[in-house]
């Protein structure tokens, strides 16, 4: 939402000098006041899709990974262990990969992931390690990796050694991956590799099987690209003060304007509503938003700007969508659209009465 910004109190006054008409008559001329007022802050946080966030710091963005659940059966992993389903029988050695995919939030195209990290749970139901499956502390060992990609990057792997580690029924193993410093894009997928060599005899059941969970996880990003196709701008943006003029002078005021010297570095772009409501009253008016750095001026009448004096205080409220010209756009912790503001009233000094 747009966020308040801190008003500067200080009232500037710049004079234009105008000529008089006839030289005996009272001299006429129109001064402009300059006063600042609340800007508006359209936030990082306010433009990011579902699942992106910006962190608790305000230093990074966060995504959450999808959770997934793989389960590998006996007579998947090891084909040579389907002729001896139901006996007891040496364990044949096998290797098998194989991958599953979850993905990044839907409307992140890409992203560079900064930290973070994936926790995952490994466990089985078969009648012997498949780590250790020999009893003679000689005997070759198993291993099991588990590599994270997306796109072309590695986001994450571990490897698991029996030489390091026993993996019987009863043991769950429940590693975490770190999270690489890489560029990530779209889905991303788990690979499973897991090497078992042939073992001691065992109760061969090829319905036994390996499970793999990923936990739904929170990664770090430095900058992300989402979609930008309609971002919904509705929110109270803003209090205008515009107390301390007395009725002389609100009758005097001519015409003005809400200057807004706009930051926008989302390219976002689109048309927004501005409503100043007060004491009962609502002036809509529409401005263009461009990409970019940009000067927006809003225009008022006369009586506009001597009812909203007159009334002191003014809400504004900013309603509109905003989309990327290319669909897209791409943002940091830091980013804002920022829109510095101030109004300018013109107001008739000397011989003349009142305004239009």
């Amino acid at each position: 939402m747009f966020r308040r910004r801190t008003p500067v109190l200080t009232v500037l006054t710049v004079l234009a000098a105008g000529a008089c008409e006839f030289p005996t008559e009272a001299p006429m001329w129109e001064q402009t006041w300059v006063l600042p007022v609340e800007g508006f802050v359209l936030g990082v946080e306010d433009v990011l899709p579902a699942g992106v966030a910006l962190s608790a710091d305000g230093s990074e963005l966060v995504a959450t990974v999808a959770g997934v659940d793989l389960d590998l059966s006996l007579a998947a992993m090891c084909p040579a262990c389907i002729p001896l389903d139901g006996s007891t029988a040496p364990k044949p050695a096998f290797s098998y990969t194989t991958a599953t995919t979850t993905s990044l939030p839907a409307d992140l195209v890409s992203a560079s992931l900064s930290g973070g990290e994936l926790a995952l749970r490994l466990a089985h139901s078969l009648s012997f390690d498949p780590l250790r499956p020999a009893s003679d502390p000689a005997a070759e060992r198993g291993f099991l990796i588990v590599e994270i990609t997306s796109g072309s990057a590695v986001v994450a792997r571990d490897s698991i050694s029996g030489d390091d580690v026993a993996f019987d029924a009863s043991t769950v193993l429940q590693p975490i991956l770190l999270i690489r410093t890489v560029e990530a894009t779209g889905a991303v997928e788990i690979e499973v590799m897991i090497h078992s060599p042939a073992g001691d005899s065992t109760q061969v059941d090829t319905a036994d099987t390996l499970g793999l969970r990923l936990f739904p996880s929170t990664v770090t990003l430095s900058q992300a690209t989402v979609q930008a196709g309609a971002i919904a701008v509705n929110a109270l943006a803003a209090e205008m003060d515009l107390s301390g003029f007395d009725s002389v002078l609100v009758a005097r005021v001519q015409r003005g304007a809400l200057r807004l010297d706009v930051t926008n570095p989302f390219g976002i772009e689109g048309t927004v509503d501005l409503v100043f409501d007060f004491g009962g009253t609502a002036i809509r008016k529409s401005m263009a938003l461009a990409s970019g750095p940009s000067t927006i001026t809003v225009a008022f009448t006369g009586t506009e700007l001597r009812d909203m004096l007159a009334a002191g205080s003014v809400a504004v409220s900013a309603q509109g969508t905003l989309a990327a010209p290319d669909g897209t756009m791409t943002v940091r912790p830091t980013d804002a659209l920022v829109m510095e503001s101030m109004v300018e009233l013109v107001i008739l000094v000397g011989g003349g009465e009142g305004g239009t």
